[in-house]
């Protein structure tokens, strides 16, 4: 972990690539796409970076098609609020648009996490999370539907 505000030289080559990532990121990512017209938007990955101050981010999401979707009001708003303390909520704006899937499955990864928490809860149900000890991430997949969602960990 790096103290921001300052510049950072580092030597790279394309098999070691390092990622600077502010805490309290949400970076969603849709691996082995090709192109955009594969984007699924029912599995997404959603890989925070923790912080211990609350932080959030929306994810705005579309048909990929309708022009000016904004305007038409096709489209959703999804929003990853994490407290800082360990439990990240998932809520949507209720947003419709041409093919928007009923539910959605997250995969969220926690990066720097120290070990394997003793439960995983979501909706206050306990979930089957993964951890890999040398990368220190956590995942757990995360079922959608629009309604709020409170993963804890």
């Amino acid at each position: 972990v790096l103290a921001g505000g300052q510049w950072i030289t580092e030597k790279v080559t394309l098999d070691n690539m390092p990622i600077f990532v502010k805490a309290g990121s949400f970076i969603p990512t849709a691996p082995g796409l090709m192109n955009t017209k594969q984007y699924n938007p029912a599995k997404l990955v959603v890989t925070y970076y923790p912080s211990a101050k609350p932080s959030a981010y929306t994810l705005f999401d579309d048909d990929g098609k309708t022009n000016k979707s904004w305007e038409r009001k096709q489209y959703e708003l999804i929003t990853f609020k994490a407290d800082g303390k360990r439990t990240i909520t998932v809520t949507s704006n209720g947003g419709r648009y041409p093919g928007k899937p009923a539910s959605r499955t997250f995969t969220l990864r926690v990066v720097n996490v120290d070990r394997a928490p003793a439960a995983v809860t979501i909706n206050g149900k306990k979930a089957q999370p993964t951890f890999d000890a040398a990368s220190r991430t956590l995942s757990v997949k995360v079922s959608f539907n629009g309604r709020p969602t409170t993963v804890k960990y």
